[in-house]
């Protein structure tokens, strides 16, 4: 749950305004890890 701070946090805010039909991996860094 810690993760999701920052990511809804920018979903939000202003900054996100642009942000349209993306996806954000929120997992951790699992997804980093596994490569």
């Amino acid at each position: 749950p810690d993760d999701l701070d920052g990511a809804l946090l920018l979903l939000a805010s202003d900054g996100s305004k642009f942000i349209n039909g993306a996806v954000i991996a929120v997992d951790g860094g699992h997804l980093v890890s596994s490569l």
